[in-house]
């Protein structure tokens, strides 16, 4: 059986749609479940978030997260948010740079990355 993934964009905008504490409450339980127990079973969770705070993402469920990414500008407090075991890496804002990021694989470490940016109605073929 191959790796399942499943995508959750603009994660904090669905949560808020949910009606009620007790609907969050069985969102979060779910979500900490498949966090916890899926990669095991070749399924993995992708979340797109705007701001990697504990409102948007549980300290605990983002602890357990293997990959991290950011991309674009974020201020010295969302990279700790990001990447909380990099205190003394200096993370460079380079504004201008569409594509640039960070991203921690697994090891504690992230490094800069750099992914071209195509405009979209640029032509493949």
């Amino acid at each position: 059986m191959g790796p399942e993934f499943i995508i959750l964009d603009e994660l904090a905008v669905y949560v808020t749609t949910l009606k009620n504490f007790r609907e969050q409450d069985f969102f979060w339980y779910a979500v900490r479940s498949l966090v916890l127990k899926a990669r095991q079973a070749g399924i993995f969770l992708i979340f797109a978030i705007q701001r990697p705070d504990k409102t948007t993402l549980q300290g605990s469920l983002r602890d357990n997260m293997i990959c991290k990414v950011s991309t674009g500008v974020f201020t010295d407090q969302g990279y700790d948010r990001t990447f909380p075991n990099s205190k003394n890496k200096t993370f460079i804002n380079k504004e201008e740079i569409k594509g640039r990021g960070y991203i921690d694989v697994g090891t504690g470490v992230p490094i800069e990355f750099y992914s071209p940016f195509v405009p979209s109605n640029f032509d493949f073929i």
